[in-house]
């Protein structure tokens, strides 16, 4: 696959900021980013019903655009001293309250789009293959029905929240309780539309040679000759759709200390959660309602509760924290327990289809999908250092009910094609580890030096489906990466290592002129997607992604307050990604080593 992108990119940024009273403040932050891509690929490939030396190609021309428009107001409020002086009244009414009681707000408002004014694709097209190098040596294209696919693409993501939150302080003796809560709107809609057409001359099969270039192929001596019966054809539309999730949410919560030993926090939040999604065809029009343009919405093709989900949970928290001086200045230890939800995104609550940007597979949504609960336990211990060192350890403990998991699906040929789907359960235990340390023990030139990292140790367990109820995917292979077959109760959980490791070494100049940071993190073994069984033939193994290391460095200089000068390399050891199945790659992507210089000027 040889690919060429040309990229343009642009961005800006405004912020406006109003301050009253030194109790009140109001932000203002504008956001604007807008990036093309100008791609153009050609791949060439075989599959199991092609012998060596014969093969295909496909060629695309892509032309992409991409627009953010982000719009966000926030302001804080507090009842402060210099409010109560300048407004008597609130002095008279609430002068009772404590000065650091404050109330804080927020709205923003973001639309995102994506165009792609032309795709155009010509696939499958007759190549000879020099089965000793792999390299073509002749193709062909058939100019058949759908010879050329044409895709246009609009997308249209707009996204609201809005809320507030209050806080309201109070202290007497060895005691300080704060209260707070507040609301939260939420809001995502998308309106994704997509039109393709082939193009073709049905019943022929002439062959034009590699010589003749796509466009002589396709040129308006051929499409616009009467004689070769050139058409036009309309792609299935099914893929458009407009999906939505609103989320109100109502929280609160009391956080009281005790002699500076013991705080005890415990909150709830109350949800109230929709998501909905909602097929149609781009070709109909309502003849009652001509002005909008979305096209009907074939109702007759689904019931009400295939498309739409609700649901209005609370979700408790509490935690429970000694303080004291134990081997450090300070040391804490703190018990949590938390309730919480996971929840699909848009594209995963729809019927339609998309490619993953990572490896090119085809990966389908699923409107039965529903959120999944977490529960969550934790047991933490931290001593904090008088020179700024640090040591946490911590003992964790998640299940999750109804998972959200991907899972391979069946499909033609070589496609490798996935979908999505709720597992019946899931459980991941495990300790974490991590801490910084400076390194001035080593001599005067050890106090420019520090290192900081943390690494995770964990065991997952899923239960794809359970034949007793029949929730789940109960026809998942669930095989271990040697092929052997496992207890269909112990799945691991994809995209969960068995471990992860993140270690960095600092550097601050004395002069604060320079710093630099050596950065390297490993994840182990992870399943990346599900295998389903194969009937009664041999089950799949599931698809696996081997351990990526990864050794970062960036440097900067700021020579004034207002120039920055910073340099970047990253994936110095030039590690692949790779995806396996059953021990054989049957993904890999070499992403090299990339540098980087920026220089930023600040006014």
């Amino acid at each position: 696959r040889e690919e060429t992108t040309r990229s343009v990119n642009v961005s800006g940024t405004a912020n406006f900021g109003l301050s009253f009273l030194e109790d009140h403040d109001i932000e203002t932050t504008t956001l604007w980013l807008r990036n093309t891509d100008d791609e153009t690929e050609v791949f060439d490939f075989t599959n199991e019903n092609r012998s060596f030396d014969e093969g295909f190609r496909d060629t695309r021309l892509e032309f992409e655009e991409r627009e953010m428009l982000t719009n966000q107001i926030r302001g804080t409020h507090y009842l402060g001293n210099d409010t109560r002086a300048r407004f008597p009244i609130l002095d008279r009414l609430l002068g009772w309250l404590p000065t650091e009681t404050h109330v804080e707000w927020f709205y923003s408002d973001s639309d995102a789009e994506t165009d792609i004014p032309n795709r155009v694709l010509v696939a499958n097209q007759q190549t000879t293959i020099d089965p000793n190098t792999g390299r073509v040596t002749d193709s062909f294209v058939t100019t058949q029905s759908d010879a050329a696919s044409f895709r246009f693409v609009d997308l249209d993501d707009q996204v609201e929240t809005y809320g507030w939150k209050g806080a309201l302080p109070l202290e007497w003796g060895s005691n300080f309780v704060e209260f707070s809560g507040g609301y939260t709107h939420a809001q995502k809609v998308r309106e994704f539309r997509l039109f393709e057409y082939g193009l073709g001359v049905p019943g022929s099969s002439q062959e034009v040679r590699s010589s003749t270039s796509l466009g002589d192929v396709f040129a308006d001596s051929i499409i616009g000759d009467p004689a070769k019966n050139a058409e036009i054809s309309r792609k299935d539309a099914r893929d458009s759709y407009i999906a939505a999730t609103v989320t109100d949410s109502v929280f609160g919560a009391v956080d009281w200390t005790w002699n500076d030993t013991w705080r005890v926090v415990a909150g709830g939040r109350w949800e109230d959660y929709r998501q909905a999604s909602v097929p149609w065809d781009p070709f109909s029009f309502s003849s009652t309602s001509p002005q909008v343009d979305l096209g009907d919405v074939d109702s007759d093709t689904f019931e009400s509760s295939d498309f739409a989900f609700q649901d209005d949970k609370i979700y408790p928290s509490f935690a429970l924290t000694y303080m004291g001086s134990f081997w450090a200045e300070t040391f804490q230890a703190r018990l949590s327990y938390s309730e919480t939800t996971v929840r699909p995104d848009l594209r995963e609550i729809t019927d339609s289809s998309y490619t993953d940007p990572v490896t090119d597979y085809l990966t389908r949504g699923n409107p039965g999908v529903i959120p999944s609960d977490v529960e969550a336990i934790d047991l933490r211990f931290e001593w904090f250092f008088a020179n700024s060192d640090n040591f946490t350890i911590t003992a964790f403990r998640k299940d999750i009910d109804r998972p959200i998991t991907y899972f391979f699906t069946p499909a033609s040929d070589t496609t490798i094609a996935r979908g999505i789907d709720n597992a019946v359960s899931a459980e991941v235990t495990g300790i974490e580890i991590e801490g910084l340390k400076e390194l001035g023990f080593l001599g005067g030139w050890g106090d420019m030096f520090f290192v900081q990292g943390n690494a995770t140790i964990q065991e997952t367990e899923l239960l794809p489906g359970d034949p007793a109820t029949g929730q789940g995917n109960v026809d998942v292979s669930c095989l271990e990466t040697e092929g052997t077959a496992i207890s269909a109760n112990n799945c691991q959980l994809p995209g969960a290592s068995e471990y992860v490791i993140n270690f960095m070494l600092g550097f601050d100049s004395p002069d604060s002129k320079h710093t630099a940071s050596l950065i390297y993190n490993v994840f182990g073994e992870r399943v990346f997607s599900l295998t389903r069984s194969q009937g009664t033939g041999e089950p799949i193994p599931d698809i696996v992604e081997e351990p990526f290391q990864s050794l970062d460095l960036t440097y900067f200089w700021y020579p004034t307050d207002r120039l920055t000068f910073k340099v970047k390399v990253q994936n110095i050891l030039n590690d692949t990604v790779e995806l396996t199945t059953g021990g054989i790659t049957t993904f890999e992507e070499d992403p090299g080593t990339s540098y980087s210089a920026t220089v930023s000027w600040s006014f």
